[in-house]
């Protein structure tokens, strides 16, 4: 930039001073100063070169030996010494000729070097290259005038009836307007010039209107280019609206989807969204497509629970399997029972998880917030999710997740298990949590089946203890009592002294303390059978669950091996039908 503005001095200056006001006294030590700051930035511009690195089989070279030698026995070391020519020695002899430093012209590789590397690299590069067209445009009136003064100076083609008549009366500033002036109507065309009178005179004109003419044609495609690449993101978005209002017309689509389907295009276009992110970055190479998705989307995923300590590659992973998509306002993104197949990760809006009746609101989710990881780890949805307004949503599918943990199983284990927690907030009765099938000594498996559920834990009922020897028959209560006994309800001490107390009440009999001890002595047995039973029960149980867990482990893996042979079967069967349709096109 600094080099170029170097150029630009000179290619402005040096030309304006040979047409108009050479250097004299008055204005010796300004042009002098001027003159020699931008041949030392010339200078300056060859020693940063002898420091430029360059590429060499792909690799920067840096070694200062190599780099002096790869300059100096390149072109551009000799453009630059031309560049720096001394011939302004030669004032001393001719006097002051601006002309003599034209070779500082050649400089102008740099600019334009300049000039394309900030196109490339500027974020607005419409507004760059409008800039720099009327630039170009500038300096062809300014050096075109120059060329016309010039012409005038030297008596024109033989007469000066076809200039101006008040020239030779004014300043040098007027004279430079008048010329600048008749060049812009003579190149743009425009017409109401000085008539020519020689033969010199008409050939010049004309050479004049042609040029202007092939600069307008030249001026007038740049400019349609830079409008057309303007809108370009306009065209490209109205016709898939155009194509997408058809389609509906045609399938006479009821007029308020009609309405909900523009105004999801108009949020999209007033929020300068790409409707297809993927195809934006598809020229990338892999490597810098994932490094842009890292850097996009890596912040968000670590804000989600399940994904937190995981391993970095885990991570990366997904990250390159994020989706974006947008929801309207009312949209459900996820309903209670059915099937989940994604995962959420809010980016922007507001969402509503809201009751069975679609009108209760649970909570409130923001930016930030997530749902649905317990539905793409194969454990249902557990609640309704509304779109408030339009939304911005990050998409996990269920089977890109699974991808990715067949290749980190301790990542799986892990989800798995917080997922469960996760789960059991939302069930409030014991029973439901029950028939939820996990192992609670290893939460990371699903049991689909084999769990014995409570209602069937019934143990056979055990033989009641034989019936005291009363003189009249059991109360009521007490026969409610012995036909109420289950081996999972064990009567309480304080309860069986009571029953023992009441019949020796009743009895009167001297041997009601020996009857008592030995329904103690019954009724303790009974307790420690019941222990027992109860113990092999839930052992058996237990072992029987880590036998289901095993098998349930051996299937799945032999369906992902399954699913790797189909995959593999299907990849191999599409490469022979490409090779087929090739053919078949040749």
């Amino acid at each position: 930039m600094v080099v170029s503005l170097a150029f630009l001095y000179n290619l402005w200056v040096i030309v304006y001073r040979f047409a108009f006001q050479e250097i004299n006294g008055e204005t010796l030590i300004v042009w002098f100063c001027l003159d020699y700051f931008s041949d030392f930035l010339y200078l300056a511009d060859i020693l940063f070169h002898f420091r430029t690195g360059y590429l060499e089989d792909g690799v920067l070279q840096t070694d200062a030996a190599k780099l002096r030698a790869h300059y100096m026995n390149s072109t551009t070391f000799y453009i630059d010494c031309l560049c720096l020519l001394p011939l302004d020695f030669l004032y001393l002899s001719i006097g002051f000729n601006s002309i003599l430093r034209s070779f500082r012209l050649v400089k102008i590789y740099r600019f334009w070097a300049f000039m394309d590397r900030t196109e490339r690299h500027t974020n607005y590069p419409n507004l760059f290259r409008s800039t720099s067209l009327i630039h170009y445009l500038l300096v062809i009136f300014h050096w075109n005038g120059c060329l016309y003064h010039i012409i005038y100076k030297n008596n024109g083609f033989g007469s000066k009836n076809w200039v101006y008549h008040d020239t030779e009366s004014a300043d040098v500033v007027k004279q430079y307007l008048q010329s600048y002036y008749w060049c812009t109507l003579a190149l743009t065309t425009i017409g109401d010039l000085p008539r020519p009178r020689s033969k010199g005179e008409y050939v010049f004109v004309i050479a004049q209107l042609l040029f202007g003419l092939l600069l307008f044609a030249t001026v007038l495609g740049h400019v349609a280019n830079i409008v057309t690449s303007v809108s370009t993101a306009r065209k490209e978005f109205q016709a898939k609206l155009d194509g997408v209002k058809t389609y509906m017309r045609m399938r006479r689509v009821p007029t308020h989807l009609q309405v909900k389907v523009i105004k999801w295009f108009d949020y999209l276009w007033l929020t300068q969204k790409c409707s297809d992110e993927e195809k934006a970055v598809s020229c990338l190479p892999d490597k810098l497509k994932a490094e842009i998705a890292i850097n996009v989307h890596l912040d968000t995923l670590k804000r989600v629970e399940i994904f937190q300590n995981t391993e970095a590659g885990f991570l990366c992973e997904l990250v390159l399997r994020l989706r974006p998509v947008l929801f309207s306002p009312g949209d459900y993104i996820c309903r209670k029972g059915e099937v989940g197949k994604e995962m959420y990760i809010v980016n922007r809006g507001k969402l509503q998880v809201v009751g069975d009746n679609g009108k209760t609101v649970l909570a409130t989710l923001k930016a930030g917030s997530y749902f649905g990881e317990i539905s793409i780890l194969n454990m249902g949805t557990a609640a309704s999710v509304r779109s408030v307004g339009y939304s911005d949503l990050f998409v996990l599918s269920k089977t890109d997740m699974w991808d990715v943990l067949k290749e980190y199983p301790a990542a799986r284990v892990r989800l798995e298990a917080i997922a469960v927690k996760r789960l059991e907030k939302y069930k409030k009765a014991p029973l439901e949590k029950v028939a939820m099938g996990r192992c609670q000594s290893t939460p990371g498996l699903v049991e689909t089946s084999g769990r014995i559920p409570i209602e069937e834990m019934q143990l056979p009922p055990a033989p009641l203890p034989p019936p005291l020897h009363t003189t009249h028959p059991p109360s009521y209560r007490d026969q409610l009592y012995s036909s109420s006994v289950s081996p999972l309800r064990v009567a309480s001490p304080v309860a069986s002294c009571a029953s023992s107390v009441r019949s020796s009440a009743a009895g009167g009999s001297a041997a009601a303390p020996r009857a008592l001890l030995d329904s103690h002595e019954l009724l303790e047995c009974e307790i420690k059978r019941l222990r027992e039973r109860l113990y092999t029960v839930e052992t058996e149980n237990a072992a029987m669950s880590a036998k289901l867990s095993q098998q349930q482990w051996e299937v799945d893996q032999r369906l992902q091996e399954i699913e790797m042979q189909i995959c593999g079967g299907s990849s191999l069967s599409s490469q022979e039908e490409n090779e087929r349709n090739r053919e078949s096109i040749i």
